[in-house]
């Protein structure tokens, strides 16, 4: 069955739930059906099984097309009609362009959807950023999909540079690179771990757990956009505040909090670095550094400097931080069993 163009067709003009529809016999060309009208299929009877409606139904039960300006609640996959509920041939016959014009409705040229829609939502052929990446905005842009992901990503936040969208357990970040041309530059499997339940921008922020979660260094090079547009303040202690694990690494004693802690109040004869998980190493080795942005899990104060080699971190197994005793620690507590005094205000950092 060789599909038609929308425009070439007459249409009978009908109602399904208390709405008008346009129903065909014919099955359409989807790209020829014009904004806004959205595109079903219809089943006939068969065996004993109702009449459906559908985005696809398959050639040997197929009826007819309908077009609607609202989208039809399809469910899962289909809904089901009770006999005669849709009155198929004896309203009147037109165009659609004759029903466009007689209604007000103004027409859209549908260029470039296909096939490819989700939960009712139809999305574009051509590929926003790189074609590897496999994602497709909706017709009116507020939507993402994946090839291959049923799963729909609705937009959340748009600032000067970026656009960021997130579905149930993933998001994705869209930037303009240097040609003018859309980047899709992270997409996280982690996402639903990061701050996602409450404002999106928050995304940018530590939780209460001090986690946050991003994939890729092209995302760091963005997080000064953002302190700077949603004032990006992380919740810092000051480091006599709290209460650490009394550890060791490599031989080196050293105390363990998984809170922030402000490097203005560790002493200068300490030495202060954070801890993340770094999702993007080959063996998700975790990272010491003098400060972590990805995947924060806390802060490590030694009585001696780590050498962080030429790559500013070291990559470690979690289990090469032991315990130095099973203890609770304060800051002067450590700084006294190392042979430092707690020195003036002046003196830190």
């Amino acid at each position: 069955m060789w599909p038609k163009d929308a425009k070439d067709v007459t249409f009978t003009i009908t109602q399904y739930d208390h709405s008008t529809v346009l129903f065909c016999e014919s099955r359409l060309e989807r790209s020829s059906v014009p904004l806004p009208f959205n595109h079903y299929e219809v089943s006939y009877e068969n065996d004993g099984d109702p009449a459906v409606i559908r985005k696809e139904v398959d050639d040997d039960v197929f009826l007819g097309t309908l077009l609607a300006e609202h989208n039809i609640d399809c469910g899962e996959e289909e809904v089901e009609l009770r006999p005669y509920e849709i009155d198929y041939y004896s309203g009147p016959q037109k165009t659609i362009l004759e029903f466009a014009q007689e209604n007000d409705i103004e027409l859209t040229s549908r260029v470039g959807s296909s096939f490819r829609s989700i939960d009712g939502i139809e999305f574009l052929d051509e590929f926003v950023g790189d074609p590897e990446e496999r994602c497709h905005l909706s017709v009116d842009g507020m939507h993402m999909m994946i090839d291959g992901v049923d799963e729909v990503f609705t937009k959340e936040l748009v600032t000067d540079t970026c656009t960021y969208y997130h579905g149930v357990d993933c998001a994705i970040a869209i930037t303009k690179n240097e040609q003018g041309g859309s980047e899709v530059f992270e997409h996280s499997d982690w996402a639903a771990e990061a701050v996602l339940s409450g404002e999106f921008e928050q995304i940018w922020e530590r939780s209460q757990k001090q986690n946050i979660h991003f994939i890729g260094d092209l995302t760091r090079e963005h997080l000064p956009e953002f302190a700077k547009d949603y004032d990006w303040q992380i919740k810092r202690h000051s480091a006599y505040d709290l209460i650490y694990q009394d550890v060791e690494i490599y031989g080196i004693r050293a105390i363990f909090t998984e809170e922030s802690v402000s490097r203005n109040t560790v002493p200068k004869s300490l030495h202060f670095y954070e801890v993340g998980q770094e999702c993007d190493h080959p063996d998700n080795l975790s990272k010491i550094a003098r400060e972590v942005h990805i995947n924060f899990k806390g802060t490590l104060i030694t009585e001696r400097p780590l050498d962080l080699g030429k790559d500013n971190a070291i990559f470690f197994e979690p289990s090469e931080i032991s315990p130095h005793s099973d203890r609770a620690i304060n800051l002067p507590t450590f700084a006294k069993e190392v042979g430092i005094a707690k020195p003036p205000k002046d003196h830190e950092r």
